[in-house]
């Protein structure tokens, strides 16, 4: 059975950081791998941007990035060589 999430994303929580929601839905709408989370669909409104993506129970990195500004070169080899 295929589990789905709805991923709300507050357009305040995004205020004062280089993240936005907008790109990652862009960005994951055009990725198809198995290590990636796919995109089903996405829209956004004057407060939120929506998506309904494939859960896993990890999390994701959006809220990673919001929570801790930037990873360190260290980090982020480590992230890629998981995805890859």
């Amino acid at each position: 059975m295929l589990l789905r999430v709805l991923k709300v994303v507050p357009k305040r929580r995004l205020l004062g950081t280089t993240v936005t929601a907008s790109t990652e839905s862009e960005i994951l709408s055009g990725l198809k791998h198995d290590n990636i989370i796919t995109l089903h669909r996405s829209y956004a409104d004057a407060l939120a941007t929506y998506a309904i993506l494939e859960y896993h129970p990890g999390g994701d990195l959006l809220d990673r990035l919001v929570d801790i500004g930037a990873y360190t070169r260290e980090s982020t080899r480590r992230i890629f060589k998981e995805i890859t």
